[in-house]
């Protein structure tokens, strides 16, 4: 069967890890040996002993196989249609029908079904199925004994249970995979909105941080740890621990988170090496949707620029101011 055949749309991709898969199927194939050998004596030790060499066997080819670049989807059908011939081998050498180890066909459709879909499961019922009328054909004498001893009643029994449980299973596995898709499509647009956000808050010219309820600092951006010589990142950290050296800021915060309400706008200076920076500070409180207090957003600006251009102005006045009078007294001495 062809790889694109096995499985069918919308089942999900993200195989487990194929050498683990691979290894756990040595160490099942291992205790079901282990089993056979000590359940009784209608066991052919020596064969289940040959089956417990072939399944190590196996799993050293699958792994060369895995190694070598080989799809996870063809592998794990092979897996499962060698597991069918293997449980097959293994309940006609440990007493045919009667063997305990045929209900073992069940996990290889299940896994079929869990990972290539409804009909990846449906191919292996109906090999698990062929296997089943195996053991029942080599156990008896004849058709008419085989009709007899309800073996017929028990392979239709057994087909229809396994075709239900791997339509059932791949719907499961559909609707799963179909899920995670979503899932996966919604992580990446709120990962997309969360980086355009930090973007544009990292790119305005004013600083802003945001405190939560319980005093953390939740986000700062680039120009607020510019402004106020925050290093490092603050998110997560106590506010008075990130701005120690910015009191009046920490007293804003505090009195905002108390009172519940926005503070007025406030202006005071930042000291860094070589001196310190004029900073205007406005706070704001965050509410959640259904109006609670979810924490303070402070907003703050370099001021120094806008001094210089009082200063200027202020200079530009006394220049002016001085003009006029110069201009008066030249008029009265002519």
């Amino acid at each position: 069967m062809a790889p694109s055949a096995i499985g069918g749309h919308g089942v999900r991709e993200n195989f487990p890890r194929t050498r683990t898969v691979i290894i756990a199927r040595l160490l099942v194939a291992a205790v079901l040996v282990l089993v056979a050998l000590v359940a009784g004596s209608s066991v052919a030790r020596s064969a289940v002993a040959m089956l417990g060499v072939i399944a190590g066997a196996l799993t050293v080819v699958y792994l060369l196989w895995h190694a070598s670049g080989a799809s996870p989807r063809v592998l794990l059908f092979v897996q499962c249609a060698v597991d069918v011939v293997f449980i097959t081998l293994l309940a006609y050498f440990s007493g045919g029908l009667a063997s305990p180890f045929k209900l073992l066909y069940f996990l290889p459709v299940i896994s079929a079904a869990g990972r290539l879909g409804v009909t990846g499961g449906l191919v292996l019922a109906g090999g698990a199925a062929v296997g089943h009328v195996i053991l029942a054909v080599t156990g008896q004498a004849s058709v008419d004994r085989l009709v007899e001893s309800g073996a017929v009643a028990e392979i239709a029994t057994l087909l229809i249970s396994l075709t239900l449980v791997a339509v059932i299973e791949g719907h499961l596995s559909r609707k799963a995979g179909e899920s995670e898709e979503k899932l996966r499509a919604t992580r990446f647009e709120l990962d997309t909105a969360e980086l355009h956000i930090a973007e544009i808050l990292d790119s305005i010219s004013s600083g802003l941080a945001l405190v939560d309820n319980s005093g953390s600092v939740a986000y700062l951006n680039r120009t607020g740890a510019v402004i106020l010589g925050v290093a490092g990142s603050a998110t997560g950290k106590d506010y008075r621990l990130v701005f120690a050296d910015v009191p009046a800021l920490c007293e804003r915060i505090s009195a905002a988170l108390d009172a519940g309400r926005p503070e007025a706008r406030v202006e005071f200076f930042v000291k860094k090496r070589g001196g310190s920076t004029p900073v205007g500070l406005s706070t704001s409180i965050l509410r959640g949707e259904n109006g609670e207090d979810r924490g303070v957003i402070a907003i703050f600006q370099d001021l120094t620029e806008a001094r210089r251009l009082e200063e200027r102005f202020r200079h530009d006045d006394r220049l002016s101011a001085l003009g006029e009078f110069a201009a008066g007294v030249a008029h009265e001495i002519r």
